[in-house]
């Protein structure tokens, strides 16, 4: 059945008393904004007189609506700003207002649950993003004091000399720096993994997201370019360790061109550190130096050959010269950039590359000996041509001097003694012949009153 309610106050109430704590006429009770009173005998609900309660709230949940409404505006036209300029709310014009508003409306109290919730979301975007944003701002110092360290790597092996030259996988502290660029490299493709929420903070310019990807990048062929210099300095030591213990030069074992193409390969690559090309550029010197030394020998040993014959076929006549036979011809260009490459063999003092191969020294020299000699024949051809020639009538008539140089040069030639008898003894004859005109040529002058 129906109870008014209590008129004086709750401590009075008849019913329940034990339900009825706080005091004061039921409309007058705020705790909560409706009630209900279940009496324990009859099971009869009854609303509680709740007018006065609410009527005290209107001016809170206005203000809360007013924030709510405000909030939504916000948050819609901060929407808008990031779809126009191409971006996320988190950096779109008015972001800063729209967390302020957020974080009051989440403190306030009675708010709905979706008004709430929506500045939750506002609220947990800002800290994701304000989170993503750091990790790429400290993935792009790392990346700067990486490349620093190598720097630093790099310039302590600047005055290393070529011999004492090791790669860097050596150093005490390189497999913590490799780990570390391994690190960031994989923090980079997690980020890259995660287009729709990193891009729009790795666009940003100053984050620099192309500066970043070429640090990163260079930090990657740098490892790549070390694994493949302490590949090939490996690969050099086991090679030398073989050949000290047969006894023989690392050029001449089977190991040594794969060695040679491994060197060309790592001076090929793009971006390659000074040290390591050093150490490429030391082994193909000395690949260079020792091929150069077996093909000087091999096209010696032919032109020797050649040579051999013609001295032998003209020893067999009499007053035969090696000019006068088929066979002969005058030094090739080949020849003669053979011949600067044995002057150069012999001026380096018995290069290792020379000293690998039994009695090279001697070998040289002996076939610049056969090349000079054929160089003299050459040279007393033209020699004997020019002495001709001013002998039919080439030399200027008066006045004029002379071609006395022409003759200088003929006899200073006849002297050499690696000529061959007999161009020298034809020389001579030349010689001799262009003296006596020289001769008549001054008689007549003098017999004229020509006076030089």
């Amino acid at each position: 059945m129906a109870e008014r309610r209590q008129a004086l106050r709750v401590t009075l109430a008849v019913d329940d008393r034990a339900q009825d704590a706080l005091a004061g006429q039921s409309r007058d009770v705020g705790d909560h904004r409706v009630e209900l009173d279940v009496h324990l005998g009859q099971r009869l609900l009854h609303v509680q007189d709740a007018a006065g309660a609410v009527l005290g709230q209107l001016p809170a949940l206005h203000a809360l609506d007013d924030a709510h409404r405000a909030f939504e505006t916000l948050r819609d036209e901060v929407t808008a700003w990031a779809a126009a300029e191409d971006t996320i709310p988190y950096y779109a014009e008015g972001h800063d207002a729209l967390l302020e508003s957020a974080r009051a409306l989440a403190g306030m109290a009675d708010l709905p649950a979706h008004a709430l919730e929506a500045a939750g979301e506002v609220i947990a975007d800002a800290k994701a993003c304000e989170r993503r944003r750091a990790e790429i701002v400290a993935l792009r110092a790392e990346a700067t004091q990486l490349l620093e360290e190598r720097g630093e790597m790099e310039a302590a092996l600047s005055e290393v000399p070529e011999d004492q030259l090791v790669p860097y996988t050596r150093d005490a502290d390189y497999a913590v720096w490799s780990a570390r660029c391994e690190a960031a490299a994989e923090r980079w493709q997690a980020m890259r993994d995660e287009p729709d929420t990193r891009d729009p903070h790795l666009d940003r310019p100053a984050v620099g997201k192309a500066a970043l990807e070429a640090d990163l990048d260079r930090l990657g062929d740098l490892r790549g370019h070390d694994e493949a210099w302490a590949e090939l300095c490996a690969m050099h030591g086991g090679i030398a360790e073989r050949a000290r213990a047969e006894g023989t030069a690392t050029f001449d074992l089977p190991e040594w061109n794969e060695l040679a193409d491994k060197a060309g390969a790592l001076l090929a690559r793009p971006g390659l550190p000074e040290a390591a090309a050093r150490g490429a550029r030391a082994i193909l010197d000395y690949d260079r130096r020792c091929r150069e030394v077996d093909a000087f020998l091999a096209s010696a040993e032919a032109h020797g050959a050649r040579w051999d014959a013609l001295r032998a076929e003209a020893a067999t006549g009499e007053n035969v010269s090696i000019v006068d036979l088929p066979g002969y011809a005058p030094l090739t260009e080949a020849e003669r950039a053979l011949h600067a490459t044995g002057e150069a063999m012999l001026a380096d003092g018995g290069s290792p590359q020379l000293t690998r191969v039994q009695d090279g020294a001697a070998l040289v020299t002996t076939a610049q000996e056969r090349l000079e000699s054929h160089a003299l024949l050459v040279r007393c051809v033209a020699a004997m041509n020019g002495l001709m020639e001013s002998a039919g009538g080439a030399w200027p008539s008066f006045p004029g001097d002379p071609p006395h140089k022409a003759l200088e040069d003929a006899e200073a030639l006849a002297k050499e003694r690696a000529l061959e008898d007999e161009a020298r003894r034809r020389l001579e004859a030349a010689i001799e012949e262009q003296a006596a005109l020289l001769a008549q040529l001054a008689a007549i002058r003098l017999s004229i009153g020509f006076q030089y």
